[in-house]
């Protein structure tokens, strides 16, 4: 909804023209946002969002709150497809954002603890998820969480990965400088300064990345190949700040192993090798380092740590 419609829908449910909204005017016009036929989940829901939404707890929702809440049921309509659970959730995490930061700080999540009813109204799968994330931010020393975060907590894998696939493809937009719908060598140092914003450690990991995905020969990746390297490296962490070597060269694992045995054949660490800039003879010579017997995860890690 565009926030002219917004501002037209508060008029309309402004019933005593007190510039306010209440539930009772406002819920018959919600119904629709939400993904669910259980009337009793969409009830409950609402007035949970409704709660979260009312920073001044005075019961109505004025202009600036009820924009707040209708940023949070757009969800409903711009991820359609996506699973209940994840647009449930990505509604919940913009509600309990009280101050617009895309960030969830301990007082902002003690305040949704705080204002979870006691009955029914709420499902389970709400409550849980407002719990865990308390219980999570108690350990981190005072530090916010973002959406990515948030999400990698409360749902599971599944929809999790759905959700990433999203992310990675918006972030790919991002590096696509150029709107070539491939990524270059360039483009990506450049991308991963906002994905790993306290760096990375393999200092020549874009252009490993490029060469060992690339299958055009142009020195470029497109947005199926980069989310294959984002979603390994990712996997179910989502507090990555840095690209350390050995997630780095975890990933690289995941990428090579094609075939899913937990080993890397000859042929699997060729292609690495090939990407790092290794010709015939030098990778001749690397065998007769390394040996010709497969790599499981623990001596690849071990060999190209020390590389």
């Amino acid at each position: 909804m565009c926030e002219f419609a917004a501002h037209f829908v508060h008029g309309f449910c402004d019933k005593d023209k007190d510039k306010l909204v209440r539930k009772e005017d406002l819920f018959p016009l919600l119904i629709q946002f939400l993904q669910s036929e259980d009337p009793q989940y969409k009830i409950g829901f609402e007035n949970y969002l409704f709660d979260l939404c009312d920073v001044d707890e005075n019961k109505a929702l004025d202009i600036t709150e009820f924009l707040h809440l209708m940023n949070c049921l757009e969800i409903f309509e711009s991820q359609k497809g996506q699973s209940k659970n994840l647009t449930t959730m990505m509604a919940l995490f913009r509600a309990i954002d009280s101050d617009g930061n895309a960030s969830l700080s301990a007082e902002e999540i003690t305040k949704a603890l705080d204002k979870l009813p006691n009955d029914s109204s709420v499902n389970d799968e709400i409550k849980a998820a407002v719990k865990k994330i308390k219980e999570y931010c108690g350990l981190l020393g005072g530090r916010e969480i973002n959406e990515m975060e948030f999400l990698g907590i409360v749902i599971p894998p599944s929809d999790f990965q759905q959700y990433n696939q999203q992310v990675f493809s918006s972030l790919f937009e991002k590096g696509d400088t150029d709107h070539s719908g491939m990524i270059s060598v360039k483009e990506l140092k450049m991308l991963f300064k906002q994905m790993y914003p306290d760096g990375v450690d393999e200092r020549k990991a874009p252009e490993i990345i490029i060469k060992l995905l690339d299958e055009t020969g142009k020195g470029e990746i497109d947005k199926n190949q980069f989310a294959t390297f984002a979603c390994a490296v990712a996997g179910n962490d989502v507090t990555i700040r840095c690209l350390t070597k050995t997630r780095f060269y975890e990933a690289i694992f995941k990428i090579l192993d094609s075939d899913k045995s937990g080993l890397l054949e000859r042929d699997e660490t060729t292609k690495l090798l090939k990407s790092m800039g290794f010709n015939e003879k030098k990778i001749a010579k690397w065998f007769e380092k390394i040996g010709e017997e497969p790599l499981t995860l623990n001596k690849f890690l071990e060999i190209y740590l020390k590389k």
